[in-house]
């Protein structure tokens, strides 16, 4: 079952490739802010429970695609950015999908 989940992670994350190529943007964008929806975290300095309920919205795949869907819908590239951000970082860590054990 874990590699099952390891490859699901794995599709999700080609699928998100794809979908920015079509995107058009340039991949540095891509490099430069797959990593922000750790910022979920800041509301760790206010206490723990804001900052779980921080981290999991950043977090959350469903979130991710309404953003990305409101963006396609409204015509609007940086929300289907977003949406794609959110949607490709890792809620398990990379480790999931690359299948290395930690």
């Amino acid at each position: 079952m874990k590699k099952l989940v390891q490859l699901e992670e794995f599709v999700m994350f080609l699928t998100t490739l794809l979908l920015f190529y079509w995107l058009g943007l340039s991949w540095w964008w891509f490099i430069g802010c797959i990593l922000l929806p750790d910022l979920g975290m800041i509301g760790y300095l206010h206490n723990a429970r804001t900052g779980a309920w921080m981290y999991n919205l950043f977090h959350h795949r469903a979130i991710a695609i309404v953003i990305g869907l409101i963006g396609y819908f409204l015509g609007n590239t940086m929300l289907e950015f977003a949406g794609l951000i959110l949607f490709s970082h890792f809620r398990h860590g990379s480790d999931a999908w690359l299948w290395i054990e930690i």
